[in-house]
């Protein structure tokens, strides 16, 4: 099974950032496949991760940004929200993880198939 989890940022020593870490490298260890997209401008990890997970970095913000008005940010929204689709395309995953509720409902939008399966957890 190949799995797809979504997080904004991992430098940081948090406890989303260990919580996301731990769940990649336990899927791993179990024998699945797994993509971490990290969608900011740094796809450095605070904490270990195991070599065979596939890490993408995307700097998406979903139009959630204090620069620009209203229309620009909308249209900044549908631009990632097609680049997040484009990406799960090309990666085809079997389930998609978010960890945060920006990204499941980019998630929910962007899915290429009504059968992939999104799950989020804040």
């Amino acid at each position: 099974m190949h799995i797809a989890i979504l997080s904004s940022r991992l430098d940081l020593p948090g406890g989303i950032e260990r919580a996301v870490v731990n769940t990649a490298n336990l899927f791993t260890q179990k024998g699945n496949s797994v993509s971490l997209l990290i969608m900011d401008n740094s796809s450095e990890s605070f904490y270990p991760i195991h070599p065979s997970i596939n890490i993408m970095q995307q700097q998406l913000s979903f139009g959630i940004t204090p620069e620009g008005n209203v229309i620009s940010r909308k249209i900044k929204m549908l631009s990632d929200v097609l680049a997040l689709r484009k990406i799960l395309k090309k990666i085809n995953p079997d389930i998609v993880i978010s960890s945060e509720y920006p990204f499941t409902v980019a998630s929910v939008l962007a899915r290429p198939n009504k059968k992939l399966k999104i799950y989020s957890w804040e």
